[in-house]
């Protein structure tokens, strides 16, 4: 059996996206942020914003990590507790239930 080979033209080359980060600890990190941030809890919220941190700390270049930390001090550090589930569900496209 033989081995399948493709070809790729240089133009197609420049079409595929690189990767947002090389550092595969840095994705790691960010996953697991993202996952802890969908979980809507103030400790998951808390463990989210250490986790993208973490991604940032290890890619400073890794802007993919940069915004959903944005949204953990968002939800957490909102002046009016009461708020906080409305806030979550507004920045994460949840729907509220009362």
């Amino acid at each position: 059996m033989g081995a399948l080979e493709v070809k790729i033209d240089s133009s197609a080359m420049e079409r595929i996206a690189p990767p947002e980060t090389l550092h595969l600890e840095a994705y790691e990190q960010y996953a697991q942020g993202r996952q802890r941030l969908n979980e809507f809890g103030k400790e998951s919220l808390e463990r989210a914003r250490r986790h993208l941190e973490s991604a940032i700390a290890l890619d400073p270049q890794y802007a993919l990590a940069t915004q959903p930390r944005g949204d953990t001090r968002n939800a957490l550090y909102t002046p009016h507790r009461s708020s906080r589930p409305r806030l979550c569900c507004a920045l994460f496209g949840a729907r509220y239930r009362t």
